[in-house]
């Protein structure tokens, strides 16, 4: 089990070692994410694809 603090009210909650995803708080009722992988820095799709655009045609020949 591990314990943390509710980002709500501050009280603590405990939660499975394993547990992911969102929650409610059983003291406030306030909801809250955890141990969820952040997908901040990673690139949409169409980001991806323009950056290999773009490098496939930096080195094409003039």
């Amino acid at each position: 089990m591990v314990e943390i603090l509710c980002p709500h009210c501050e009280e603590e909650i405990a939660l499975d070692d394993d547990a992911s995803g969102e929650f409610v708080c059983p003291h406030c009722d306030g909801e809250f994410e955890w141990n969820i992988e952040s997908e901040v820095g990673l690139e949409p799709d169409w980001f991806q694809e323009y950056n290999q655009t773009k490098n496939a045609s930096s080195m094409i020949s003039k």
